[in-house]
């Protein structure tokens, strides 16, 4: 039993021996796998050229690395074009323009387009607000461009019921103001003494006592206009409008226009709806004319714009950037009969603008990251070891030197 006994241990010690060797040869082969040799404390050689290198290396790290992470968090924009193929749509245009020295009783919004479409006296989305010479509000109640010319309209009878001089469309039909005369008259005939009516007369007597009231008081408009996608201008300026066989007629006989100071600020004009970091070139743009009248044009280069955000869930937004040149031209008494006022022109360019954010993913940054350390640890070991090799190699040759022996024998 006892033989037995000893036997079986020795089996035993010699299949642990056994296992123990192969699991050693094994661990011994994937050693051999290994790229990244290490050399023992005692044999590894530090000098202070490798010492700098190292610092170098680590700044250019740490500041591609910033870069890299700053490409990252902001999203890159790319811009691409394509022609423009939409139809029959609306153009918002957003305005806030203030004229210091001219009343809001003397200025009218008009807007006019190549498709024939004429808004006269603009009333939807608009307002005007009276300014004083500092440019400080006068009253806080907005003032629609509604009103004729901004006349009161209270300062009639109640129950007055003004002629339209045959010109009404059924009995009963009344004419209280200028405009309502002319309207009555437009397509039908020319109504060439106008302003000899009775409304006109009154409207006209009104205004200019307005005027006058107001001369030292400024305005400023601001709403937004909805028009044809189409070329098209915009306009400021003095007295009523009206379209007459399919002509834009200003009416401004009774204002003395060579005193129509058409200096103004725009605080804001816009072709649609704002994006991210869009710029407005007209926005905060001044314009002073020092004495009488001028005609002010702006020639204004419309541009279609497609905005793609970040997310894909989000609709492009469809919008417009611009362009502006300005041409300005002074009125004087010998010139003749000339209307001032800005005159904002612009036209449709037919190519359109397609702006889209992206960021990168989260492994390309990576991949830059692992790229940058990689390849500046790289350059940093090769010009290390071709310094330390250089001096190894200068050294050598200045210890094999005669004049070196001599040197060092007793």
């Amino acid at each position: 039993m006892m033989n037995v006994h000893h036997r079986t241990h020795s089996h035993t010690d010699r299949s642990a021996g056994s296992d123990g060797g192969l699991a050693q040869r094994v661990v011994e082969q994937v050693k051999r796998l290994d790229v990244y040799a290490k050399p023992k404390k005692g044999f590894r050689v530090q000098t202070s050229s490798g010492a700098i290198i190292s610092i170098i290396g680590g700044a250019i790290m740490f500041f591609l690395f910033i870069s890299e992470l700053r490409l990252y968090t902001n999203p890159e924009v790319v811009d691409r074009f394509s022609v423009d193929l939409s139809r029959r749509e609306k153009m918002l245009i957003n305005i806030n323009v203030t004229f210091p020295r001219i009343p809001c009783a003397m200025l009218q919004l008009d807007a006019i387009d190549a498709a024939g479409e004429q808004q006269i006296g603009v009333v939807l989305h608009m307002s005007k607000r009276r300014l004083n010479s500092d440019g400080v509000l006068i009253e806080e109640k907005d003032e629609e461009t509604g009103s004729p010319g901004g006349l009161p309209q209270d300062y009639l009878k109640p129950g007055y019921c003004g002629s339209c001089y045959g010109a009404e469309e059924k009995p009963g039909d009344c004419c209280n103001t200028c405009d309502d005369v002319r309207r009555a008259f437009a397509g039908r005939e020319s109504l060439r003494n106008a302003e000899h009516t009775e409304q006109c007369v009154r409207d006209a007597f009104l205004k200019k006592l307005l005027s006058k009231a107001g001369a030292n008081e400024g305005c400023e408009l601001s709403g937004s206009l909805h028009v044809n996608k189409v070329s098209g201008n915009f306009h400021f300026a003095p007295g009523k409008s009206y379209e007459q066989d399919q002509m834009h007629i200003h009416e401004f006989i009774a204002l003395d226009t060579l005193h129509f100071n058409v200096s103004h600020k725009f605080n804001h004009l816009s072709f649609g709806k704002p994006y991210p970091n869009m710029v407005n070139p007209l926005d905060g743009v001044q314009r002073d004319v020092a004495e009488g009248a001028a005609i002010i044009n702006y020639y204004v280069k419309v541009i279609p714009t497609e905005y793609e955000s970040e997310s894909a869930q989000d609709e492009p937004l469809k919008t417009n950037q611009y362009s502006v040149t300005m041409h300005q031209r002074p009125i004087s008494a010998d010139v003749g009969a000339l209307l001032p006022g800005v005159f904002v022109v612009y036209d449709l360019s037919p190519i359109k603008v397609l702006i889209s954010r992206r960021r990168k993913s989260l492994g390309h940054f990576l991949t830059n990251v692992c790229a940058i350390v990689g390849g500046v640890f790289t350059i940093a070991g090769i010009l290390d070891s071709l310094i330390y090799n250089a001096s190894k190699s200068s050294h050598r040759r200045r210890s094999a030197a005669p004049g070196f022996h001599n040197a060092l024998a007793p």
